[in-house]
């Protein structure tokens, strides 16, 4: 039996299309896994597919279950429960799925195409149509069960069916019916019954008319790289084996029935082949015949389990301190970010940490101070940090500058144009409080004419260092007024990158510039706003400070010039 991938129907997010229904609906469908019913024409076929997403088709023509194309001989089908990889897809909201799925599939659809129908048994449904980028007639709709598992409805049908196809998809949904059903196999009892095996053992077996399955259970990690063979050992060679992984959510994950390929004894004995389980749990094996409780093969067999274990990653070092976040997530190219906030006052001290967990994410982690603003970020943490991976990130033992509520960001590397995805985890810790470190103006002015206000046309000198990663000065404005303000590294090794932020009087940012646009007059890593009009007469703060502020490493002397200006506003750039 040949086994079909559900990377086609996931990574191209299903183009399909659904079918009319012009006959009656006299087969049932019943997917137990799911307490799942539903009914469907007569004459029709159904198929299931296995895999990290398992789903079912039934379709009009039984060579359309072969490609699931998009230009299909007849109507189709496809039930497919949004979970795992299908919901990173298309989203966790049932509305959001069809959205997405038919921006993605339907010639001109839009969010807003998207429509809540009734169907009989009252469960909450979404539904879109329309013609298909690649020539069929689409149907989608999204249905939310009692337990609140999302399922999505892919129709695909010739374009002459597709006033059929809408009317019957809906009479289907009119017949659905879903249970909450206990699939955890730990939870009811399943895994208690069912003979232990270990990786690297072999269990013999038999199947009958009688017993016509056997299970087996075993307890595995994510990243676990499994082989598990099925081989027929009775003397005439009379049983047709089938084998069956289960995850822990009672759900199919992988199936073979004839394995062609490699070093089994009989063409007609099973294999799943390097499988990867998806997450740590207990796993059901299933040694069963081909058709099941309707198959008539019988015979012994030898059932084999073997693995390549992953190194479970370590958790991350021991932080002493206040957790203030801890949370887990999944960046993939849809999804490459998440945003988390936490409260913290002026002077605390954090670590924030990003952890790789499965060994396939870049992680990068910038934080933002309540005005949204960017005041740190990492990539690859120090080495003396101590963390799993080189790749995990980490902004190590930050003063936070000011009380509020702020914002940390978990990405990737490159952000959008990143390419790598994975599991993460990030923690925020409290490490310690004290005063920010900032220097007044008055005690580093050049020409000091015995106040502490910066006057236009005044130049003052301060230093950034480990212990002092900004500066601050006052000066007062009138409203309009265009000003031009300078830092420039002036220290002997030209080791500091200037960071020029303008706030207003309330401590909002109005402006800021970490290179000047004009490098070739105040030099390319020298800091300039430029010509920026100020909004209202008052009190404005210049910070100096340098690139990536309390999490930059760039240290020196500089100066700071304010002047006031006469060309045109180019907001501070």
């Amino acid at each position: 039996m040949k086994q079909y991938s559900l990377v086609f129907v996931v990574l191209l997010l299903l183009a399909m299309v659904w079918p009319a229904l012009a006959q009656d609906l006299g087969e049932t469908l019943e997917w137990p896994e799911y307490g799942l019913t539903i009914d469907y024409p007569d004459r029709w076929t159904e198929r299931f597919y296995s895999g990290t997403n398992s789903y079912y088709a039934m379709a009009e023509e039984e060579a359309d279950l072969d490609t699931l194309s998009l230009d299909p001989e007849g109507q189709f089908v496809v039930i497919l429960p949004v979970e795992g990889p299908v919901r990173d897809n298309l989203g966790e909201d049932p509305e959001g799925a069809v959205a997405n799925y038919g921006e993605a599939n339907i010639d001109g659809f839009r969010a807003r195409d998207v429509e809540q129908i009734d169907i009989e048994n009252g469960y909450d449904t979404f539904w879109g149509e329309g013609d298909g980028t690649a020539g069929g007639y689409i149907v989608v709709a999204a249905v939310v069960g009692p337990d609140e598992t999302i399922f999505l409805f892919i129709a695909v049908s010739p374009p002459r069916d597709s006033r059929d196809l809408a009317d019957n998809v809906r009479a289907m949904l009119d017949t659905l019916e879903l249970s909450e059903v206990e699939t955890d196999i730990v939870e009811n009892g399943r895994a208690d019954d069912a003979t232990p095996i270990a990786y690297g053992e072999t269990a013999e077996g038999e199947i009958t008319n009688r017993t016509f399955a056997e299970e087996y259970v075993f307890e595995g990690n994510a990243g676990d790289i499994v082989t598990i063979s099925m081989v027929d050992t009775s003397r005439q060679g009379t049983l047709d084996p089938l084998v069956i992984l289960i995850g822990q959510n009672g759900r199919e994950i992988a199936r073979n029935d004839d394995h062609t390929e490699g070093d089994l004894p009989n063409a007609l004995d099973s294999q799943i082949t390097e499988f990867e389980l998806p997450e740590d749990g207990v796993y059901l094996i299933i040694a069963t015949r081909f058709q099941g409780a309707n198959g008539s093969s019988t015979g012994d067999y030898e059932l084999t389990l073997d693995a390549e274990v992953s190194e479970p990653t370590p958790d991350a070092p021991e932080i002493e301190g206040e957790v203030l976040l801890d949370e887990e997530g999944n960046l993939t190219n849809r999804a490459y970010s998440d945003e988390f906030t936490f409260e913290a006052s002026a002077g605390d001290i954090v670590t924030i940490t990003m952890l790789n967990t499965d060994d396939s994410l870049d992680a990068q982690v910038i934080l933002l101070d309540p005005n949204g603003d960017e005041i740190a970020r990492n990539d690859d943490a120090d080495r003396d940090a101590d963390l799993p991976d080189r790749s995990d990130a980490q902004i190590a033992e930050f003063q936070l500058p000011e009380a509020g509520e702020y914002t940390v960001i978990a990405t990737r590397a490159g952000e959008a144009d990143g390419s790598t995805r994975g599991d993460y985890r990030i923690t925020v810790v409290l490490v310690g409080t004290g005063e920010v470190a900032t220097q007044e103006a008055s005690g580093f002015t050049v020409n000091d004419d015995g106040d502490d206000l910066l006057e236009y046309g005044e130049t003052v000198q301060g230093e950034i260092n480990d212990d002092t990663f900004r500066v601050t000065y006052d000066f007062e404005g009138t409203e309009g007024d265009i000003v031009t303000i300078t830092m420039i590294d002036v220290s002997e090794d030209n080791g500091l990158d200037p960071l020029l932020i303008l706030l207003d009087e309330g401590g909002n940012e109005l402006a800021r510039n970490d290179d000047a646009s004009n490098s070739a007059e105040v030099g390319q890593f020298n800091s300039q706003i430029a010509n920026f009009t100020l909004p209202a007469t008052g009190t404005y703060t210049v910070v100096a400070t340098r690139f990536s502020e309390q999490g930059g490493n760039t240290a020196g002397e500089f100066i700071v010039s304010l002047e006031l200006s006469s060309g045109e506003d180019d907001g501070g750039k």
